[in-house]
């Protein structure tokens, strides 16, 4: 039985096999019960992209890990290594593709070895070789197909080494997209607020010495230190970034913590074909659209309207690629 029956038959909402189960290697990689998992475009040759959770060993730096995973990843031969593809799809040619985005891969293996090194070739050939830096790396190969990564590490006498095999798409392919869909199957994480107890309140920092934002990296501006109106649908809101995203996708949800009270999102920059959950009268009369949540596609900011149906402690969090974050404010 060859490696794709088993993936067919195994069932990839339960259980994510991957390439090295097709060597001597038995590492697996399940999911959480009642987690949905993934597969997704990019892998070839035997290795399988999912966001299943990824081994503990390979879970450092990352915020609260859970599944689905934020970003798609492929464990290599051994089970000792892992490629977190930011990427979602390679693309041959240089960074950035037509979308803008980089051909960009963090790669991992267990322990933090010395000597850490990736060498990518086409699948079956010997040549070209390229060299690439082991962990977080831009990949650009000058050839579509299937390439085969060798990763190796370790001293003299105590070598390791591990491949991986990805897809790359001819120059000038648009890559996947991490969907909102995915996005969305995160679970929640807002806290709980009893009634009657203090709001705790994310950090409030000064932008220039006037302009307060909340919560880092990705930062929520209201225009004051106070927060947002309730039950006023169009409290401006602005969306920034301490660093640059890895993804211009992100997604917002948000609801009150102390009492039930519903949270809803409006403005420019929504995802086509979302859904209206609401429509509200905007100051000239006309009928402004809003969304339980917010679907954006955004460079290095954004500006939207939030609208909480009542005064409260509220929260929002905003989920991209290698982000998933959570704003606690006061909303008077």
């Amino acid at each position: 039985m060859n490696c794709k029956t088993k993936f067919r038959r195994a069932g990839l909402a339960l259980l994510v096999t991957l390439s090295a189960a097709c060597t001597s290697s038995s590492a697996q990689v399940h999911s959480s019960p009642g987690v949905p998992v993934h597969s997704f475009a990019g892998g070839c040759a035997g290795t399988v992209l999912t966001d299943a959770l990824p081994p503990t060993w390979a879970q450092g730096g990352w915020n609260q890990p859970s599944a689905p995973w934020g970003v798609p990843w492929a464990l290599g031969t051994g089970g000792d290594t892992v490629a977190y593809v930011f990427a979602t799809q390679l693309v041959a040619g240089s960074s950035p593709r037509v979308d803008g985005t980089n051909n960009k891969i963090l790669w991992v293996a267990k322990g933090g070895p010395p000597n850490f090194v990736v060498e990518a070739h086409p699948l079956g050939l010997d040549q070209p070789i390229v060299p690439i830096a082991g962990g977080p790396s831009i990949v650009d190969l000058p050839t579509a197909g299937c390439w085969t990564f060798h990763l190796t590490w370790g001293l003299s006498g105590q070598l390791g080494s591990s491949t991986i095999n990805l897809e790359v798409l001819p120059t000038g392919s648009a890559p996947a997209l991490v969907t909102f869909q995915l996005l969305s199957a995160r679970p929640l994480k807002l806290p709980i607020v009893a009634a009657g107890s203090p709001c705790p309140v994310s950090p409030v920092s000064l932008l220039g010495g006037v302009a307060p934002r909340v919560g880092t990296p990705l930062r929520l501006g209201f225009g004051n230190m106070v927060g947002p109106q309730g039950a006023y649908a169009f409290n401006k809101t602005v969306l920034d970034f301490a660093t640059p995203p890895s993804s211009p996708e992100v997604l917002l949800r948000g609801s009150r913590l102390d009492a039930p009270g519903k949270m809803y999102f409006g403005g420019s920059g929504v995802a086509p074909n979302q859904a209206v959950d609401i429509s509200v009268t905007d100051p000239q009369g006309g009928q402004s659209p809003f969304y339980g949540d917010l679907q954006l596609s955004v460079d290095n900011s954004a500006v939207f309207y939030t609208y909480p149906t009542s005064a409260g402690c509220y929260g929002i969090q905003a989920d991209s690629v290698g982000l998933s974050e959570v704003i606690v404010f006061k909303v008077s």
